[in-house]
C-alpha cells in the first residue's frame, strides 16, 4: 500500500553524497505512521501515540538513494511465517521510476494493528526485506553503564531530549536514535582509529541495523550512548550502541548494526585495508564479561 511520497534532498546526503541513515528511517517512519492511519482510519497522531510501543526494529539498506531521487513508500501488516519472526509489520522505501529498493524496516509492535488482506503480505514475496546478517537481537539486555565500559564500550554520544525529537506523546520517535547512533560514530572512530586517517576515498555504509527497545526516553531527558566493535573481517564491520538515560542509568536500547567498507569512487564495498584491520581488532568489545 503506497503512503509516502517524496524525494532525496540536498540537506539528507552526508559526506558519502547519498541519503543519510536518519532520513532514510525518517521516510521509513513516515511510511509506516501513515500506514497505521490509513489502516485504522484514525488520525496519524493518534497512531502515533497508540503504537509508540515499538519493541523492535530491523533496518536494512539495500541500495544507495542519491539526491533528487523519487522516492515511494510502502506499507503492509505481514502474515505469520517463519521468516518473519515476530515483525507484524512492514515499511519500505523504493525509487519511483525504477522500482529499485533504498530500504525497508520490519517492526515488532505490543499492539500490531489488524489489517485487512488487502493490506497484509507474506515476507517471503519481497525477500529484499528478509533479515540477512543480524538475525537475532544484540545479546545484551540488562547491562550497566559501568559494566559497558568494563566490556570496552566508549560514550560516544550525549545529549537532551528536545520536543522536535519527540513524537506528540513526549517520547523519543524511531528516527531520532537513529539520527543521534549516527552522530555518534565519529567518536567512536577517533577511539578505534586514534589520529590515523582514513583515505578520502573511503567511506563507510551502513548495511543493516537492528534494535530493541527496552524502556523510553521522554522529552527533557539527558542520555548517554555507549559504542564499540564486535567484528572487522573482510568489507564489513559489526558495531554496537547502548543507549542509557543519565538519572538512573537504565539501558533504554540496544542495537547493532552491520556496516560496508565504502570506495566514494567506485560506489561499491571494499575490503578492509590490513593496517586497518589490524588496529580494529586490537579494539574489539569483550562481551564476555
Amino acid at each position: 500500500m503506497l503512503t509516502y511520497r517524496g524525494s532525496v534532498n540536498r540537506w539528507e546526503c552526508d559526506e558519502n553524497d547519498h541519503m543519510n541513515v536518519r532520513y532514510c528511517v525518517e521516510k521509513l517512519y513516515e511510511t509506516f505512521v501513515a500506514g497505521l492511519a490509513m489502516t485504522t482510519n484514525k488520525r496519524a497522531k493518534e497512531d502515533e501515540e497508540s503504537y509508540r510501543g515499538i519493541k523492535r526494529a530491523h533496518i536494512r539498506f539495500q541500495n544507495e538513494a542519491r539526491l533528487s531521487a523519487p522516492i515511494s513508500g510502502h506499507f503492509y501488516g505481514l502474515f505469520e511465517s517463519s521468516s518473519a519472526g515476530d515483525f507484524d509489520c512492514l515499511a519500505y522505501l523504493q525509487d519511483t521510476s525504477s522500482g529499485k529498493f533504498f530500504c525497508s524496516m520490519l517492526l515488532q509492535l505490543s499492539d500490531p494493528p489488524n489489517c485487512s488482506e488487502e493490506t497484509s503480505l507474506s515476507i517471503e514475496e519481497i525477500p529484499e526485506v528478509i533479515p540477512r546478517g543480524l538475525i537475532e537481537a544484540f545479546p545484551i539486555s540488562n547491562i550497566s553503564m559501568s559494566k559497558a565500559e568494563e566490556a570496552g564500550f566508549v560514550v560516544s554520544g550525549r545529549g537532551l531530549v528536545s520536543s522536535e525529537d519527540c513524537d506528540g506523546a513526549g517520547n523519543l520517535k524511531v528516527p531520532s536514535y537513529m539520527g543521534k547512533a549516527s552522530d555518534s560514530v565519529p567518536n567512536l572512530w577517533t577511539h578505534l582509529m586514534g589520529e590515523e586517517q582514513v583515505s578520502d576515498s573511503e567511506g563507510g555504509a551502513v548495511a543493516e541495523f537492528r534494535k530493541t527497545f527496552h524502556g523510553v526516553l521522554k522529552e527533557g531527558d539527558v542520555f548517554t550512548v555507549m559504542s564499540g566493535l564486535t567484528e572487522a573481517r573482510g568489507k564489513i564491520q559489526r558495531f554496537a550502541h547502548l543507549f542509557f538515560r543519565e538519572r538512573d542509568g537504565q539501558l533504554i536500547m540496544s542495537a547493532e548494526a552491520i556496516s560496508v567498507r565504502f570506495n566514494l569512487l567506485t560506489r561499491k564495498a571494499s575490503k578492509i585495508k590490513p593496517q586497518m584491520l589490524k588496529r580494529l581488532e586490537s579494539k574489539k568489545l569483550n562481551l564476555k564479561l
